[in-house]
């Protein structure tokens, strides 16, 4: 039997609800929550599309960095990477400022 996961899309900044069905931990139906106030459960393109994602082959298993843009990229762990990232980050901003960073 599926499991009903209430979660947030992912893709902007409006952050609609969604409900996963889950089963033998896969995705198996997504749906716009009915309840959330936010979007009442109608999603756009994307957001309806998000489970997509979860169920692509190519999709990365494992996480990855590599010291120099031309260099090939090693496996690692993700604490590893998020901290190695971070301390990246602090670098350009001490360096260029605040501005220097956006996403």
């Amino acid at each position: 039997m599926a499991e009903s996961i209430k979660t947030v899309c992912p893709y902007c900044g409006v952050g609609c609800g969604m409900i996963l069905q889950v089963e033998n931990g896969q995705v198996v139906k997504l749906a716009g929550d009915k309840q959330h106030p936010t979007n009442f459960g109608r999603l756009c393109t994307k957001g309806s599309s998000a489970d997509k994602a979860l169920r692509n082959s190519r999709r990365m298993e494992k996480a990855y960095i590599r010291k120099q843009r031309q260099e090939e990229r090693i496996a690692s762990s993700m604490n590893s990477v998020i901290t190695e990232t971070a301390k990246r980050f602090r670098q350009i901003i001490d360096r260029d400022g605040p501005n220097a960073v956006s996403f």
